[in-house]
């Protein structure tokens, strides 16, 4: 996982992005793992969030799921992840 290292042209190209606004953490992973279940194997999802506090808790979650978090961006408004999904 990489965090702001990466230049916007090193970012994989997601197969879709999930907008999680403002929800809470228990909100975003439930929507998080509903999008990765539509993704097939190997394609990534990028995740944009608005609330700092679900950092810990998306690392967490990819780790515990077998997925595998590529990067993740952070500045003052918000939070993007790129999130591999695992191969079966």
């Amino acid at each position: 996982m990489t965090e702001s290292g990466l230049g916007q042209s090193s970012l994989p190209v997601p197969h879709s992005v999930l907008e999680g606004g403002g929800e809470n953490a228990s909100i975003l992973l439930t929507a998080i793992a509903r999008g990765m279940d539509g993704l097939p194997c190997g394609k990534v999802l990028e995740v944009v969030s608005l609330v700092p506090q679900v950092q810990a808790d998306v690392i967490v979650w990819c780790h515990v799921n077998g997925n595998e978090l590529i990067a993740l961006l952070r500045n003052d408004e918000q939070t993007r992840f790129w999130i591999r999904k695992h191969e079966s």
